[in-house]
């Protein structure tokens, strides 16, 4: 969009033109005056463009700006927490502490499927975990708290599939070989200098993407899928904070489809090559 020598009203300057502008900043030239604003926040309360597709476009942008900013707090918010939660001298959570299991809960489209899927936000362990074809997350934080995407494990089960995500692309896809199970924390996992948390882990056979799949790649798809709790992303196609979140079957689609065009190797996948035929024949 190019405001350059675009018209636009103040309410005390009156009709001026757009001499200069750059993401900050806005030079308006008035009859009188050239006057300096703040761009595009100027738009809420100060300058109006003259024509109107302008106008909403600029406070889309606004408008859009604010979300990522408040999305951008929420993530660092929930990161400070949990750094505070991991310079807290890590303690062993005694077998009469640990919580009862959580009563499961399924997004609508989980509840009669077959086979469920799954994407894990595995960020600097993914390298570790893949490695060793497992997941794994702690029953409870140093304070004894559980959290709905470390529980998430207990809703996996044998032949499920799982999207692995980190660093923004879908890195790989593997099948589980069985439901979760109890185990301490693998000793890859442990900063020098801690111990080890109880957890739990699923073994599952990881086959990484030679080319991995840029996510923002399919914003519009992903936010075409109507977004349900628990879902791995919102409803601006970003990525949800936490561990290990469902995917609908459809979306789970959208990604391996897209991987296997990359990655023609993939289609050799048995469990692969059953989605895909599925696919055709619905």
């Amino acid at each position: 969009m190019d405001l350059l020598n675009k018209k636009v009203k103040h309410e005390t300057f009156g009709m001026g033109t757009v001499q200069s502008y750059d993401t900050e900043y806005m030079m308006i030239d008035f009859q009188d005056r050239a006057v300096k604003f703040q761009y595009p926040d100027a738009f809420k309360s100060f300058l109006t463009a003259e024509d109107a597709d302008i106008q909403a476009a600029i406070l889309e942008k606004i408008e859009k700006a604010q979300e990522e900013l408040e999305e951008r707090k929420a993530l660092e918010e929930e990161a400070v927490r949990a750094k505070k939660l991991e310079e807290v001298k890590a303690k062993d959570v005694r077998t009469d502490e640990i919580p009862d299991v959580p009563q499961k809960t399924y997004p609508a489209y989980c509840k009669d499927s077959e086979k469920r899927f799954f994407y894990v936000f595995q960020g600097l362990t993914y390298e570790r975990e893949s490695n060793g074809n497992y997941l794994w997350a702690p029953i409870a934080n140093s304070e004894g708290r559980t959290q709905h995407h470390w529980d998430r494990l207990l809703d996996v089960r044998e032949g499920d599939i799982i999207l692995h995500g980190y660093e923004g692309r879908v890195q790989a896809v593997s099948i589980a070989k069985g439901e979760a199970y109890d185990c301490d924390q693998p000793e890859e996992l442990i900063e020098e200098g801690e111990s080890g948390q109880k957890g739990r882990r699923i073994d599952s056979d990881y086959t990484p993407f030679q080319i991995p799949i840029e996510t923002d790649d399919f914003i519009d798809e992903i936010i075409s899928f109507p977004v349900e709790k628990y879902d791995a992303f919102n409803k601006r196609g970003k990525g949800n904070a936490g561990y290990l979140f469902y995917i609908s079957c459809e979306l789970a689609k959208v990604f391996i489809e897209a991987a296997v065009k990359a990655n023609p190797y993939l289609a050799d996948e048995d469990y692969i090559q059953d989605l895909l035929q599925a696919d055709e024949d619905n």
